[in-house]
């Protein structure tokens, strides 16, 4: 259980440094930038979901 607790942890910092990252290439006009925010926001919520499901 504490491997599911880690793993969601896990998912909720990828989507938070996603929403970041994403944001911040909105701010500099950045599309790169944007496009990899978008990237690790769908893998934090894929990994969060995916160890929530475990319990």
């Amino acid at each position: 259980m504490s491997e599911s607790k880690g793993g969601k942890a896990e998912g909720m910092i990828d989507k938070l440094g996603g929403k970041i990252q994403k944001e911040t290439g909105k701010a500099t006009g950045d599309k790169d930038q944007i496009e990899k925010g978008e990237k690790d926001l769908a893998k934090g919520e894929r990994k969060a979901n995916s160890d929530s499901s475990k319990d």
